[in-house]
């Protein structure tokens, strides 16, 4: 009984000593100490604030158009009888060069005739006066005052007033026979031709479209924002005009003109609320290889506006500003200052500031979550 007791109890003897020798080694363990990471401040990049003497620099858009544009029209009713091979779409031509040649029989035989009855009043006004001196001798000798009509006066009136009236018929069939040739009115380019050889046309129908190349504009869209940087009233005053870069790109190549800003509308556009102006570029299709590249009419294009200079302005990214005032600078313990600016004036990418900063101040100019006034950071070397 006694050996039976024994197997059993040793067993549960030794396992009672092991739980307790276990838990006596767990109470002996030190407990582990759990680290706390350091929380370092956000990393920030900034700039020094200096102020600079700014040029402002405006842009806008338009298309290019001749500040000459002409409907050639017909002061005569004739037949058309010639065109000239430059009396196409796209030709350039010279001042005075004859486009279109009516037929002028007919008004050279009224020419003819207005000379011939001009002639006639000529000589019937010598007769007269022929006849008033032969008058005034015969009176003369008579009296020593004689009337008017005895003096032949009143005829000699009318025959003076026959010739002004044989003179004028005579200029008119002058000019009507000049009309009969239609000339290019200035130097330009053929923009369109309404007429063919054969064609009858009558006093002031239209025959073509001829615009001037020696002069293009492009009317510009300011806002009354951009306006302030821009001496609108002196545009339309004698002197230096601003200056104005006309810029275009196709197939990552860009092209550039040198223009100026020429006058202002003087008006508001009462829907868009804009100020418009106009830039101009003389010999835009390069006649007289004053650019390196043609300027075509109808051309779409940026312009870039040199505007009024302004000292004491900081000038810094667009994309730091917060809300429309604010911006975050960094004291001298490497906090953050939440700064109220005043903004004149703005871009794509950049921001004029005139207000609320010093020279030399840190301006942070990377994203930082959740800014507040004394968060301190850490400027990026």
């Amino acid at each position: 009984m006694s050996s039976r007791i024994k197997k059993i109890g040793l067993p549960i003897i030794i396992l009672i000593l092991a739980f307790f020798i276990m838990l006596s080694l767990f109470s002996m363990r030190k407990p582990q100490q759990q680290e706390v990471p350091e929380i370092k401040p956000a990393l920030v990049e900034i700039t020094q604030a200096k102020s600079q003497i700014i040029e402002h620099q405006l842009f806008s858009q338009g298309t290019v158009a001749p500040f000459l544009n002409a409907k050639l029209t017909a002061q005569v009713t004739a037949q058309v009888a010639v065109l000239s091979p430059h009396f196409v779409e796209g030709a350039f031509v010279k001042k005075g060069t004859v486009l279109i040649q009516l037929d002028s029989s007919d008004f050279k035989t009224d020419l003819l005739a207005a000379k011939a009855q001009y002639a006639q009043a000529q000589a019937l006004l010598e007769e007269e006066l022929a006849r008033a001196d032969v008058a005034e001798a015969e009176w003369s000798s008579i009296m020593d005052q004689a009337t008017d009509l005895a003096l032949r006066k009143p005829q000699v009136k009318q025959q003076q007033a026959n010739l002004r009236s044989a003179q004028a018929k005579l200029e008119k069939a002058q000019r009507n026979l000049e009309r009969t040739e239609i000339k290019a009115p200035f130097d330009g380019i053929v923009v369109k031709r309404d007429v063919d050889i054969g064609q009858q046309v009558n006093s002031s129908s239209v025959l073509g479209e001829f615009f001037g190349t020696d002069v293009a504009e492009v009317r510009l869209s300011l806002t009354q924002q951009q306006a302030l940087f821009i001496d609108i009233d002196k545009l339309n005053e004698k002197g230096e005009k601003p200056a104005v870069e006309l810029s275009y790109q196709t197939n990552k190549v860009a092209f550039t003109w040198q223009a100026e800003l020429n006058r202002s509308e003087a008006l508001i556009d009462s829907g868009s609320r804009m100020f418009y102006v106009v830039a101009r570029i003389k010999d835009p299709y390069n006649l007289n290889n004053s650019h390196s590249h043609n300027l075509h009419f109808g051309r779409f294009v940026d312009a870039k506006l040199t505007g009024k200079s302004q000292p004491d302005l900081f000038v810094l990214p667009r994309d730091i500003l917060i809300g429309t005032d604010q911006i975050l600078v960094v004291d001298n313990d490497d906090k953050i200052e939440i700064r109220q600016v005043n903004v004149v004036r703005s871009d794509s990418t950049h921001m004029y500031i005139d207000q609320g900063l010093s020279e030399g101040e840190r301006v942070i100019t990377s994203a930082v979550s959740s800014p507040v006034n004394g968060m301190l950071v850490r400027v990026a070397e």
